[in-house]
């Protein structure tokens, strides 16, 4: 059978994955290491408010680089508002840093990727980014005048921020905004099973289903390919073992870890492949307050439903990786369906947009911002129309 794609299409992307991966329990340990074999040593430290807070990591970490670190700071606000980091960028500019290393979940990633690039384009004011913001018609920036300062991520969720775009809240216009070049990738990026033991149990599972959104939305992709096809189906397979074990054992690190293998594959399916109509809904849900993980948890089987006439093979794909055992793609596409909407209850986690507060009367507002986010062209099916995707979220209320 022919790729439901066709046979024809191109692959010409950069790596949206980092050059280099460490993983497993205690893996932050070879943080100096790998900073002293870069040559880097004016270090901008970036904390999760709340592993900082609550843990002992924080303070482990910052003693590892004693005597190399320039700016350190543990202010993490979420979704990244682009009032911080602006703050950030303008304390630490005359301190000519030259790496970023930050720890924590993906608005702590996307808050030191948004520093080095305001840092690398000179900008000092919050209305010069939107010249660079990425739109349905603009994906992303051809090239950069100056390429930014090197980053190190330790990723403490499953958010899946680790790539090359910086993902920044617009809190005054409540709209997430994007800026998108391969030179913000992640020069390293060190998967801690230890670390990421703290993270509460259900925030882990939060963010593990939106890793999963990112399975579904890179195999239905309109610019997808064979081989990320493959990598999604691994990773949605290793994403449901590992997190069915944390949910049993939340402080088993062997299973975090597993959870991160899943997270790292599926980040390694991204070289061009952008996602669809449920990532763009989560990004404007996430500027009404919704935590990253939950929109994936409340939008995800509402928008494969939606897509299904279009994609029903790659659906059947995934289910039959997930277990189906039926030879019929209606079937297996719904047992992918059905999956995932079993793991989001058997986690515990919400499944109505009422349940993440989302007004009713606010659904055509975000509707039309929807349809105005980059992404939003490469659904399965069209879906520019605010109307249509009116329809999508009111299923879901």
């Amino acid at each position: 059978m022919v790729n439901w794609r066709g046979i024809e299409g191109e692959w010409r992307y950069r790596s949206s994955i980092s050059d280099h991966s460490i993983w497993g329990p205690n893996a932050h340990q070879s943080l100096r290491t790998q900073l002293e074999e870069r040559k880097l040593d004016r270090v901008v430290l970036l904390f999760s408010r709340s592993l900082w807070e609550n843990t002992s990591w924080g303070k482990e970490i910052s003693d590892l680089l004693k005597g190399l670190v320039v700016y350190e700071s543990h202010n993490s606000h979420e979704f990244a508002p682009d009032w911080l980091c602006f703050d950030t960028a303008n304390a630490v500019r005359n301190l000519e840093p030259d790496v970023v290393i930050t720890i924590g979940g993906g608005s702590v990633i996307d808050w030191g990727k948004a520093v080095r690039f305001i840092l690398a384009q000179g900008l000092t004011s919050v209305d010069e980014l939107d010249e660079y913001v990425a739109s349905p018609e603009n994906q992303q920036l051809e090239s950069l005048p100056k390429i930014p300062i090197s980053q190190i991520a330790v990723p403490t969720t499953l958010s899946g921020a680790t790539t090359w775009s910086v993902t920044i809240n617009r809190p005054e216009r409540q709209f997430k905004d994007h800026v998108r070049h391969p030179s913000l990738m992640q020069e390293l990026v060190i998967y801690d099973g230890e670390i990421s033991c703290t993270t509460p149990a259900a925030l882990w599972s939060a963010t593990g289903l939106k890793a999963v959104e990112h399975v579904v939305e890179r195999m239905y992709s309109l610019v997808g390919n064979p081989v990320g096809d493959a990598l999604a189906e691994r990773a949605g397979t290793l994403l449901f073992e590992g997190l069915r074990q944390v949910n049993q054992l939340p402080d088993d690190p062997k299973s975090r870890v597993i959870c991160q293998m899943g997270l790292m594959t599926i980040e390694a399916t991204g070289r061009g492949v952008q996602k669809g109509l449920c990532q763009v809904i989560g990004w404007q849900l996430g500027a009404y307050g919704v935590a990253h993980g939950h929109t994936a948890c409340v939008m995800l089987p509402h928008v494969m439903r939606f897509n299904l006439p279009e994609t029903i093979q790659p659906q059947a794909a995934l289910g039959r990786a997930l277990g189906s055992p039926s030879n019929s793609d209606e079937s297996a596409a719904e047992y992918a369906i059905s999956s995932i909407e079993n793991l989001t209850s058997e986690l515990g986690l919400p499944q109505r947009l009422r349940d993440v507060d989302i007004k009713s009367e606010d659904l055509a507002t975000i509707a039309e911002k929807v349809s105005r986010s980059p992404n939003i062209i490469c659904n399965p099916i069209p879906v520019r129309d605010p109307e249509i995707i009116l329809e999508v979220l009111q299923k879901a209320w």
